[in-house]
């Protein structure tokens, strides 16, 4: 009976210690504990800005208004003009690079501040102060709302194509609307094609435009697609600076289609002639959001832009500024940066401490978390893989992991499953757990995928599967396991409706957007599906830590659990944020047990990266004495060596 226990026992503690290494050792290891730093605001819905739109404006702005410890609310609809990515130009140090990448990286540099929280959401309304609002509010299409002392306008345009049959299928590829972005990968070319019409539709633009095009091919060709007075203003023009030889068509286009015989473009002519060229020159027209212009009563140009004053794009409504696409005819990466910039300092300058009322240091010692740098998890990975593998093959899976399918099970049975996606699955012990669980109830044609960003993680799972099948356990034989990033699973081409269920353990506090997480869960999800997630709201062998280390050296922290994942309330408000339904979230008391202390203390001071984090700016006398320190503590606890450490944890689940 004794080995007996003892045996569970040590199965016990391997599971729990895997739970720990999971999440851990992998390749985005930021948020768990390394995770976004906020400062303390009283009201999650009330920021000092609002910023609609995150992307590259946004982003500067926020920046720069986090400088001057102001805090903001950015507004993500994930909708970006450059739906197609083309690659960034333009922009030193980022040359021929994901515009997608940029944002990423901007968005974790910004994270560091602690002053910018995201909102993965849509804005419908936008109310302006007025006799009773001294906030500007703005809504989403779930009813969330939000209050912010000043507004920043930065959700970009959307293209407005010309009634041509065939333009938005040969956008962006063979129609170029910006030849310093796009002209140099056509250069050599030996036809060009400039569609006259809108921006373009005057004769001085165009003509500026023929000289652009000529920088990159032989011959240029004007088509004004039925405009005879453009087209003879334009000849004026070309003749006048000895350009005879470039031939203006008046004539409409009627299908502009790809030439199956090369990468160019054929232009159809009303009279049925076809003209094949390397690329077609033409900016399609631009929209700003009708919906908040006319909410807002924003003044817009000509051309369809937010009206704005310099140097701080001040609009025509008092506390609202817009910057980037949406107030600049100049629709380029360096200039969206440099607007949001300028926006930003322009708020920061409306809003001194006699209006805010913040402190001087709002971030208090917690700001020195801002400047430090994680060490790479490579470098964990390979000192531990070996037994992280073993603890992940002989253990079964966590007391919570088990909580968590069962409450699923409840909602949604897993013999009834059409696709099961563990997301962020580490080395897999939800879905190991829930094979060893369910396995043998589950129907024959369900997909069972494991998904990480981290290879090393997905070489793991491969590992186990083969060991698992090895071994007889031919339910492995049907996991299947990819390198996916949850934040973006629509970058690895997973369609909607994939999932009837879908695990997600520990995975949001770790990652640097987990709205985005949020947002694409529920995009592959089935209607009716079932999503399932764990955190922690505690953890107190964490805790131990942070009080060994303080005590070697006053005033050390480790940084804290992130607050919107940390509680039950901050939870319940994500999800149902995100549009999840039927929302049930719970805590669930959870311990780390060991049998030998002193091993257990050094693991986790040598493998917990926020601990190597703080260790390193410290001695190695240092850290021995905060590791006789809790040595100390625990043989004071537990005298006979075996022991257990409290966590607690939180189960949350949604439907779709």
């Amino acid at each position: 009976m004794a080995s007996q226990t003892s045996y569970s026992i040590r199965i016990l503690v391997l599971s729990l210690i895997t739970l720990i290494l999971s999440y851990v050792l992998r390749d985005n290891i930021n948020e768990l504990f390394y995770p976004q730093l906020t400062v303390t605001i009283k009201n999650d819905s009330v920021a000092d800005v609002l910023i609609i739109g995150g992307s590259h404006a946004g982003l500067s702005a926020a920046l720069t208004l986090a400088r001057h410890q102001i805090d903001v609310l950015i507004f993500d609809s994930n909708a970006p003009r450059n739906k197609w990515k083309t690659p960034t130009h333009v922009l030193p140090t980022w040359e021929n690079q994901s515009p997608d990448e940029l944002r990423r990286v901007s968005r974790k540099e910004l994270s560091k501040t602690g002053l910018a929280r995201f909102v993965n959401a849509q804005i419908t309304t936008i109310k302006k102060p007025g006799l009773n609002r001294t906030f500007f509010e703005v809504g989403d299409a779930y009813g969330k709302s939000w209050r912010g002392r000043k507004l920043l306008l930065a959700m970009g345009v959307e293209f407005v194509f010309p009634e041509i049959k065939g333009y938005e299928e040969n956008f962006p590829d063979r129609i170029l609307h910006c030849l310093f972005t796009r002209g140099l990968e056509f250069k050599g070319s030996s036809s060009a094609g400039l569609l006259a019409m809108g921006l373009a539709g005057t004769p001085y633009h165009a003509a500026m435009l023929v000289e652009d095009a000529q920088k990159f091919a032989d011959r240029v060709t004007v088509y004004t697609n039925g405009n005879a007075e453009l087209g003879e203003g334009i000849r004026n023009i070309l003749s006048g600076r000895g350009d005879e030889d470039i031939q203006v068509i008046d004539r409409q286009i009627t299908l502009l289609s790809k030439d199956p015989e090369s990468s160019g473009i054929r232009i159809q002519l009303d009279n049925g002639e076809i003209e094949t060229k390397n690329f077609l020159v033409h900016q399609p027209d631009t929209r700003v959001n009708p919906e908040i212009v006319s909410q807002l009563e924003l003044e817009i140009n000509d051309r369809g832009d937010i009206v704005t004053r310099m140097p701080f794009y001040q609009t025509n409504v008092s506390g609202a500024f817009a910057a980037g696409d949406c107030a600049s005819p100049f629709k380029m990466i360096p200039n969206t940066i440099f607007q949001g910039s300028n926006a930003g300092a322009g708020i920061a300058r409306e809003l001194p401490r006699r209006v805010t009322g913040h402190e001087i240091d709002r971030l208090n010692k917690e700001k020195q978390f801002w400047h430090w740098k994680l060490p790479t998890s490579t470098e964990s990975w390979d000192a531990s893989a070996a037994a992280l593998l073993k603890t992940a093959s002989e253990g079964p899976t966590t007391t919570l992991n088990k909580a968590l399918l069962e409450k699923i099970n409840v909602i949604l049975p897993f013999s009834s499953s059409t696709g099961i996606f563990d997301t962020g699955c580490g080395v897999g012990q939800v879905l190991g757990s829930l094979l060893n669980t369910y396995g043998a109830a589950l129907p024959p044609d369900a997909r069972l995928v494991a998904a990480d960003l981290s290879p090393g993680m997905i070489e793991i799972v491969n590992e186990r599967k083969a060991s698992e099948v090895a071994g007889g356990n031919d339910i492995w034989k049907r996991v299947e396991t990819a390198v996916w990033d949850a934040q973006d699973l629509a970058a690895a081409g997973v369609p909607d409706q994939s999932f009837s269920h879908v695990t997600a353990g520990l995975l949001l506090l770790m990652v640097e957007r987990p709205q985005d997480v949020l947002a694409e869960t529920r995009r592959v999800m089935k209607s009716g599906g079932v999503f399932g997630m764990t955190s922690f709201r505690s953890v107190a062998w964490m805790d131990l830590i942070e009080e060994a280390l303080a005590a070697v050296r006053p005033g050390t922290k480790l940084p804290p659990l992130p607050a919107a994942w940390a509680s039950v309330e901050r939870i319940r408000e994500q999800l149902e944020g995100a549009g999840f339904r039927d929302v049930l979230v719970e805590e669930v008391q959870t311990f780390y047990e060991f049998e030998d202390p002193e091993a257990m203390t050094r693991f986790n001071v040598a493998n917990i990266p926020s601990v190597k984090m703080v260790t390193a700016d410290m001695t190695q006398d240092e850290v021995e004495k905060a590791i006789r320190w809790m040595l100390e503590w625990l043989g004071d606890r537990f005298p006979g060596g075996r022991g257990k450490l409290e966590g607690i944890a939180i189960i949350a689940t949604g439907r779709k």
